[in-house]
């Protein structure tokens, strides 16, 4: 259950000064709260703030439901599957060049346009 979450926003100055405003479209347990629709359970960042432990498993459990990772998890008798996390990697790598925004200015113009 998604209990609430947070949207974060960005300015950039384009090539001829124009201004783009940029919204993030990252929806991850570290800028909401998920919540198990049964138990309640906190599977998101209020595991950490609040010290209940397993934070790990909790972000684990979302990428399972999501489809993200296979049914047995990341973790294999306490120790990371190295395997699997290289197949990640490389999907990870693969979205990145897909969303790669030409190179845009971080700082506004000098003067405003048109003045």
């Amino acid at each position: 259950k998604l209990v609430d979450f947070k949207l974060e926003f960005g300015r950039l100055w384009g090539e001829y000064d124009e201004l783009y405003i940029i919204l993030a479209d990252e929806i991850s347990p570290d800028n909401c709260r998920l919540w198990d629709v049964k138990t309640g359970e906190k599977l998101d960042k209020d595991r950490f703030r609040q010290d209940l432990g397993n934070v790990v498993e909790g972000y684990q459990e979302i990428a399972k439901r999501l489809g993200l990772i296979p049914e047995t998890g990341l973790m294999s008798d306490g120790s990371f599957d190295e395997k699997l996390a290289e197949g990640l990697e490389e999907i990870d790598n693969e979205l990145a060049r897909e969303r790669r925004l030409r190179a845009v200015k971080k700082t506004p113009p000098k003067s405003p346009r048109g003045v």
